[in-house]
């Protein structure tokens, strides 16, 4: 059986290592922001991109369902539940946790997770080449913003760990 202090350190470098799979993703954006400045790009490229930002939500997903998990006792439910989510790790819960991320990242990381979903759901030439190129090229700033604050809430959960100790 694994320890609380444990599971803390545990989820501590699960949130490093993510956020180094989610710098690779950003690197190939950024390799790719310059193929979108054709007018229209090219198809590929446009949903190469969407891949890119899909890819980026989805992992930054997975470190707040994480701590969710791990910390809240359980994800949300519902269809909204990826909202939920995000709203969740936005709040400071008083005796359990401070706030994951900031209300500016959460309302970030919502402008990619509608946009994940419009690319779930049409075909890759109907995305908007405009909102693509848009999103590609915060993904960088959205990720120093999120790199920040994902590592004071991992330096939160070790320091956790030794103050128990």
């Amino acid at each position: 059986m694994q320890t609380q202090s444990g599971a803390l350190l545990r989820l501590a470098a699960e949130i490093g290592d993510e956020l180094g799979n989610l710098q690779r993703v950003v690197a190939e954006g950024a390799d790719l922001l310059p193929h979108l400045a054709a007018e229209p790009p090219a198809s590929i490229h446009l949903r190469a991109a969407g891949s890119v930002i899909h890819d980026f939500c989805c992992g930054a997903e997975s470190v707040l369902r994480r701590v969710g998990q791990d910390l809240n006792g359980g994800l949300p439910e519902g269809a909204d539940w990826h909202r939920q989510l995000l709203t969740d790790m936005a709040l400071e819960i008083p005796g359990l946790r401070p706030a994951v991320v900031s209300a500016s990242l959460r309302d970030e990381l919502d402008e990619l997770r509608a946009f994940r979903h419009v690319f779930r759901n049409v075909y890759g030439f109907a995305l908007k080449p405009a909102r693509v190129r848009d999103l590609l090229g915060r993904l960088p700033e959205i990720f120093e913003q999120l790199r920040a604050e994902l590592s004071a809430f991992a330096a939160m959960l070790r320091a956790a760990v030794k103050a128990a100790s």
